[in-house]
């Protein structure tokens, strides 16, 4: 299956990404570490030996990324993620099975990567707020809608942080058979919308 891509640099500069510093300090956010604003340095200038970015052109963004039982990293070894934007420029997804503790609390926030630890990216289904990445799934950060889904008041889920590949970097993983690739639905990234009938008070 073969999406529309959104512009990673659209989503870098704030279309799908952005700094909220106060609802990250609500959410008990701390700033990136020096390594991984290294790492982020490093994702942003990995290119291929020619200084040309690389990649087949076919866009993965609005699939699934499963880590490969084979791949030995200490952070994406187990990992889903869902590719928000894949072009030329690279790729950028959020890990999807890293619920964040938050002491009992069940709002739908989880760790999006270890890249950006300052950055929010929600993904929901409200057609009238955000960029379409496929039907029925959307990417946004306005500060309402992070509060939003928050509270309850918007079907999503809350990535703080994302995993970012620089120019072909993804597409060399996927040849070294780094990642699986599946096909995903909003059941598969956002999970069942509650119904009234399954609500518990």
């Amino acid at each position: 299956m073969q999406h529309a891509s959104i512009p990673l640099t659209v989503i870098l500069c704030g279309a799908a990404v952005l700094m909220v510093s106060g609802t990250l300090a609500r959410l008990q956010v701390a700033p990136p570490s020096p390594d991984e604003l290294v790492a982020e340095t490093l994702i942003a200038d990995d290119e291929g030996e020619d200084g040309e970015a690389e990649g087949d052109g076919v866009s993965l963004a609005g699939d699934v990324l499963f880590a490969a039982p084979a791949l030995d990293d200490p952070y994406f070894g187990g990992t889903a993620i869902y590719l928000v934007a894949h072009d030329e420029s690279g790729a950028l997804g959020v890990v999807l099975n890293r619920p964040r503790d938050l002491g009992g609390s069940e709002a739908p926030i989880f760790e999006g990567g270890p890249v950006g630890r300052d950055r929010v990216v929600v993904l929901h289904d409200d057609a009238a707020r955000g960029v379409e990445v496929e039907p029925g799934i959307y990417a946004a950060a306005d500060p309402s809608i992070i509060e939003a889904v928050i509270h309850g008041d918007t079907f999503g889920k809350v990535f703080v942080g994302y995993a970012g590949w620089g120019p072909g970097q993804l597409e060399r993983e996927l040849s070294e058979g780094a990642w699986l690739v599946s096909d995903a639905t909003a059941v598969t990234v956002l999970g069942v919308r509650p119904t009234w009938s399954s609500v518990v008070y």
